[in-house]
């Protein structure tokens, strides 16, 4: 079921869409990883199932995507993780840690929900608990006009739709003490990586971040910053 429904949804974002992949050298075809990405549209998941080879894919999504009997369907048949936003549940992290330890890509939006305003949201520490304990390279991976692809489709215009991906980092193990401190600083690592491979109005809460032109600086070294969509 999985290849199938990879099929049809290539097949209809091959017929109603443009898409550009950046980044192409760092797509991972195996192993376990955990995927970081901005949020802005359900047509993300389907973006990036298109576009990541990777045959063993899943990721955490709200329980609050149940209350539609087809995403219901649709995430399930996909092999997803149901999770329940705004509380710890620990359960669903812990089936995380597993299938990424078992060879599995696992992505989740640092942001928690998808951002209804363009612009990144602050990010929250589950996916550094994540790439701590699940002991994985994090990839980063920005998603752009997303939010927009359906009102184009209305107007009966094919959405040009680019996802570009970083190369793969690793994040150090927590020390002694101040660890809430510690999983903040790698979670603003993983959102200054995103907001670097973003246009400067999409970077949303970390626009102005001073660390953010070192960040820059990496994007450019990667062939992914602004400039580049457009090549």
């Amino acid at each position: 079921m999985f290849e199938f429904l990879r099929s049809v949804f290539e097949f209809l974002f091959w017929l109603l869409s443009r898409r550009t992949l950046l980044g192409a050298k760092n797509v991972p075809s195996s192993g376990g990883y955990l995927m970081i990405i901005n949020h802005q549209s359900m047509v993300d998941i389907g973006l990036l199932f298109t576009l990541l080879p990777h045959p063993r894919l899943s990721a955490l999504v709200t329980t609050k995507y149940k209350e539609n009997w087809f995403f219901h369907w649709l995430l399930t048949v996909t092999n997803i993780i149901w999770l329940r936003r705004g509380e710890s549940d620990r359960a669903a992290l812990k089936v995380a840690i597993d299938r990424m330890r078992d060879g599995v890509l696992v992505g989740i939006a640092p942001e928690g929900t998808r951002s209804t305003s363009g612009g990144l949201l602050a990010g929250l520490p589950g996916a550094a608990f994540l790439a701590v304990h699940a002991g994985v390279p994090v990839l980063p991976v920005a998603l752009l006009h997303t939010a927009t692809a359906f009102g184009e489709l209305k107007r009966l215009r094919r959405p040009h739709m680019v996802m570009k991906v970083g190369p793969a980092f690793s994040v150090p193990p927590l020390t002694a003490g101040n660890r809430s401190a510690q999983l903040e600083r790698i979670t603003e690592d993983m959102m200054l990586r995103l907001a670097a491979m973003l246009p400067a109005a999409r970077r949303g809460v970390y626009a102005n971040h001073t660390r953010l032109p070192e960040f820059i600086d990496w994007a450019k070294a990667n062939g992914l910053a602004e400039a580049e969509e457009n090549r």
